[in-house]
């Protein structure tokens, strides 16, 4: 009897400010045809790229953008996927003791409006019918927890459409299902165009957070770097801070805990069946 074989399919776009990498495989017992993943392959980005439009926080007519205006002046109706994920990034904000804080915009567009006292995760208020409000303004930006979202959503549909394994892999924000592990490397902080080989992962998701390309003098880059929200300043810490847990969700916004807490022990790691690491910057151990 002939084994298994394998056939793969690997698709890249840019989306959600980074490349976004779809690898899908099928075998010679499997219902998916190899010629059928690049269907499903195109299905899952489409939700990446409704996602992108969505969450944007540099684009003055996404959704995100859209809740920013209005939502502290009446209530607002939103999409069920901007609920999803802001649900989500409200629970890890509470767990965390607001260490996961997404109400740091502000710091990315460094808005300076006098009187205006911008608020946080904590002064969203969920009602019925899919609608928000706010106590106080919110300048929210989803960029600590949108591409990890996004992953699991792509990785869903890619599982709904019976593919039978694969990656989704959004700038080193990855998920993996089915039967087939994948080597898993690392940037080492001090040399971060070099990688260091972490492992072998196998359905599950890893997620790093580090300053490497960061500059307080980009908004765009604080916006994307580990801001701490007490300070509202751009995190100094020259280490890398990496989360493996079952979902990337998860493990995009527990890095920020990580590296604010410094805590490999802190609570959020337990509750979310997550597994911290830091790279220690000029050290090539964890």
């Amino acid at each position: 009897m002939l084994k298994n074989q394998w056939r793969s399919l690997i698709r890249c776009k840019p989306l959600l400010g980074t490349y976004v990498e779809i690898t899908a495989h099928t075998h010679t017992n499997h219902p998916i045809a190899y010629r059928d993943l690049k269907f499903c392959i195109e299905k899952a980005f489409s939700i990446i790229h409704d996602l992108h439009l969505r969450l944007n926080f540099y684009t003055e007519n996404s959704e995100l953008s859209h809740l920013n205006r209005l939502a502290h002046l009446r209530p607002l109706e939103i999409s069920i996927e901007l609920k999803a994920i802001l649900l989500i990034a409200k629970e890890i904000h509470f767990h965390s003791e607001g260490l996961f804080n997404c109400g740091i915009g502000q710091c990315a567009l460094k808005l300076e409006k006098d009187h205006v006292q911008f608020g946080d995760l904590a002064d969203l208020q969920f009602l019925p019918h899919n609608q928000v409000y706010a106590k106080r303004p919110l300048c929210l930006n989803l960029s600590g927890i949108a591409k990890g979202y996004a992953v699991d959503c792509a990785v869903d549909i890619l599982l709904k459409q019976g593919v039978a394994a694969g990656c989704v892999n959004a700038g080193g924000d990855l998920r993996l299902f089915g039967q087939k592990a994948q080597k898993i490397h690392l940037r080492i902080p001090h040399l971060s165009h070099a990688l260091i080989e972490l492992g072998e992962l196998q359905n599950g998701a890893i997620a790093s957070s580090a300053n490497y390309f960061c500059s307080p003098i980009s908004p765009q880059s604080l916006g994307q770097g580990i801001v701490d929200p007490q300070q509202q300043l751009l995190s100094n810490s020259p280490h890398s801070y990496s989360i493996i847990a079952p979902q990337c969700v998860h493990a995009d916004a527990l890095t920020k805990v990580l590296a604010l807490s410094q805590q490999v022990l802190h609570p959020c790691f337990q509750r979310y069946d997550a597994k911290p690491f830091i790279f220690y910057h000029d050290k090539d151990t964890f």
